[in-house]
C-alpha cells in the first residue's frame, strides 16, 4: 500500500536541501505536495 505524503523542506536552496529533493525525486518517494522554503536572500535560486 503506498500513501502519498504532504512534504515540506526548509533551507531547499541550501546544499542539504538540494540533496534531499534529488533523492526524493531519485528514490520516487510518494510525495502528494511539496513544499520548499528557503530564506529572502534565495529569491530566484
Amino acid at each position: 500500500m503506498s500513501r502519498e505524503l504532504s512534504v515540506a523542506i526548509v533551507g531547499a536552496t541550501g546544499l542539504v536541501g538540494r540533496e534531499l529533493i534529488r533523492l526524493l525525486f531519485q528514490r520516487r518517494f510518494p510525495i502528494k505536495s511539496l513544499r520548499l522554503m528557503a530564506s529572502p536572500q534565495s529569491v530566484g535560486k
